[in-house]
């Protein structure tokens, strides 16, 4: 049996002539490029991924950011009802919120600027609710004998509070952020993440490392559940 030319050779006779091509074969497809998309191309085609890393590297950054500018940036959290509390965090995270609604939500042009601000918002907003649950549970001192800590209760409530603002501002304009299967996961998420409430900042015994894994950890997983909640359309 005699072998049919190669790929390779229909492209040299095309080339040379040999082989004209007519009207009748336009709806022959290009092939695909072989060649690798960038490093950043392949991580925006993975949103979970890419906000799971901006997460990490806000909460890291918020950790790490020195405490007397942290001061300076407490007149802006006034303005944001942020009173009382550190707001350099929130400042941090919500960029990423509002930028995985923006890139990733599938808004037509006049829709993505509100939802986008409103994403950042609800993220703010949720950082203030969170701070407020966590000092005035832990005020109450709610434990009991199964508890090894009175910051589990305040940790758990405040981290999944702040996880459902961030979910219910994307949800209000992206459906694919509605369903319970989508935001129900990443609230608990965010309760589970929330008892690093007491290495974070309720004990000294941890030194910086219990505000680097509060921030990282809870930050992390929930911006990533968010980009998946994104994309599960």
């Amino acid at each position: 049996m005699t072998r049919g030319p190669t790929l390779a050779e229909l492209a040299k006779r095309v080339h040379l002539g040999a082989l004209p091509i007519h009207a009748h074969h336009s709806h022959i497809l290009p092939m695909p490029s072989l060649t690798n998309p960038s490093p950043l191309k392949a991580l925006h085609n993975r949103p979970p991924l890419l906000l799971g890393l901006l997460g990490a590297a806000s909460g890291a950054l918020g950790a790490l950011i020195p405490e007397p500018i942290g001061e300076m940036l407490r007149p802006l959290g006034d303005l944001l009802f942020l009173n009382g509390t550190i707001v350099h965090p929130a400042l941090l995270f919500a960029p990423i919120i509002a930028y995985g609604i923006w890139a990733f939500g599938g808004l037509e042009s006049g829709r993505r600027m509100m939802a986008t601000a409103i994403a950042f918002v609800t993220a703010v907003a949720g950082w203030s609710v969170a701070v407020t649950i966590a000092v005035n549970l832990h005020s109450l001192k709610i434990a009991a004998a199964w508890l090894p800590s009175d910051a589990l209760v305040p940790g758990f409530a405040a981290g999944a509070a702040g996880a459902a603002l961030v979910f219910l501002g994307g949800a209000m304009a992206v459906p694919a952020l509605r369903p319970v299967r989508v935001w129900g996961p990443g609230v608990l998420i965010g309760a589970i993440a929330g008892l690093l409430l007491l290495p974070a900042g309720l004990s000294s015994n941890y030194g910086l490392l219990g505000p680097l894994s509060l921030l990282m950890i809870w930050q992390a997983s929930v911006a990533a559940w968010f980009g998946r909640g994104l994309v599960a359309r």
